[in-house]
């Protein structure tokens, strides 16, 4: 089995693809900063670098010290509120970085490098399924972080496999993956998740989108299907040594109101749900057709949104410190 880096691999995606990647029988190795992730997440029979993919020295070190012949790369900023309010760590964190490392994968002759991309790429497309065809226009600096950071590894001449995805939740509660719980979280279902938990106040951003309950719609992956989808991704990519682009996501679309409608049905509580207006850089609906990853990777999203709220809830009242 080949060995494989993963940036970002102590994090929310990242340490649930080490942990498929390891049942699997890969050698993992990883490198994180510990920006949004922790140590609690340290899997057995990985190895740990400690720091940042822009630190070249590091970098050199990790190539020299191991047979890295694959690339899955997750490191990076994600919050597409935050990057309105800061776009340069945006640009840095996601383009920069990236081309830092895949500078040093040049260098040290790892052609494969699967990236961790986001629909945020397609900008504010309202109507239907996104296909990866449509056309690239982001409209928040996360997104377009990303779009250069494709353009990179493309223009850099990687073999590369680009995974677009949408809203990604839940839990590995048998591995007791999730969530770091010392992150300041901006994506809904955990939001939604800890304000149930801790009685907070949550707040809908935009009650008049043009969609049937004024609230945005948004496509859900849970994170072990996602997982398993880069693992089904670097597989391609090995056997064929063909580049290629995936959306990755249930192909429903589900707005803010009916998660939070879902949530209270599964807790049996009424949460305290606060209207405000829309945030600047969200799109009113973001749903993916996920027809081709399904007939190419064979790749098929297993868990349902439900799945997605209990695992994300059960993990979160273990009480992890």
């Amino acid at each position: 089995m080949q060995e494989i880096l993963i940036t970002g691999g102590a994090g929310y995606i990242g340490s649930h693809t080490a942990f498929t990647l390891v049942k699997k029988g890969y050698k993992v190795i990883v490198i994180d900063d510990l920006s949004n992730s922790y140590l609690e997440t340290r899997l057995n029979n990985v190895k740990y670098y400690i720091g940042d993919i822009a630190d070249i020295n590091l970098l050199n070190k990790i190539f020299s010290d191991n047979e890295i012949q694959s690339v899955i790369h997750f490191a990076g900023s994600i919050s597409v509120s935050e990057s309105m309010d800061n776009p340069d760590k945006y640009f840095e964190n996601n383009t920069h970085k990236t081309k830092i490392l895949t500078e040093v994968m040049k260098q040290k002759g790892v052609k494969n490098i699967i990236f961790s991309s986001t629909a945020a790429l397609y900008g504010n497309i309202s109507s239907g399924e996104i296909l990866e065809s449509a056309e690239i226009k982001p409209i928040n600096p996360y997104g377009e972080s990303k779009m250069l950071s494709e353009k990179q590894i493309f223009n850099i001449g990687l073999n590369y496999v680009f995974l677009r995805y949408f809203n990604v939740a839940g839990s590995n509660t048998i591995a007791n993956l999730g969530y770091n719980p010392k992150s300041k979280w901006s994506h809904l279902i955990p939001v939604i998740s800890k304000a149930y938990i801790d009685s907070l106040e949550f707040s809908i951003f935009g009650t008049d989108y043009k969609t049937p309950d004024g609230s945005a719609i948004r496509d859900y992956v849970h994170v072990q299907d996602l997982a398993d989808a880069h693992v089904l991704a670097l597989e391609y990519l090995i056997e064929t040594n063909q580049s290629n682009t995936f959306n990755l996501g249930n192909n429903k679309g589900i707005s803010v109101k009916e998660i939070v409608s879902t949530t209270e049905k599964i807790t049996n509580s009424k949460l305290n749900v606060v209207n405000k207006p829309r945030r600047s850089g969200d799109p009113e609906i973001l749903l993916a057709s996920n027809r081709k990853a399904k007939e190419i990777l064979g790749w098929e999203p297993k868990k349902s949104i439900e799945d997605m709220i209990e695992s994300n809830i059960q993990y979160l009242l273990k009480g992890i410190k």
